[in-house]
């Protein structure tokens, strides 16, 4: 978990795209499942290619349109 909130810091600091950041969690939880034996690692692969960015991105803004942040 620290990895991947390190690794989250470390992309938004350089101001990488939302894509590659998308990627490179993405790749993260990828090498973790490798660490499992099966049927754990393909329930966990399964999970990781759950969605494509895309949708992931569409779920995001509908998320932001049920919820708005305030902006005061």
């Amino acid at each position: 978990m620290k990895i991947i909130i390190g690794l989250v810091a470390v992309i938004a600091l350089s101001g990488c795209a939302d894509r590659q950041a998308y990627n490179a969690i993405k790749h993260n939880k990828e090498q973790q499942c490798r660490l499992l034996q099966e049927p754990d690692y393909s329930d966990c692969m399964n999970e990781v290619n759950d969605k494509s960015y895309e949708e992931y991105e569409d779920d995001l803004k509908s998320l932001h349109e049920e919820s708005p942040v305030p902006t005061e």
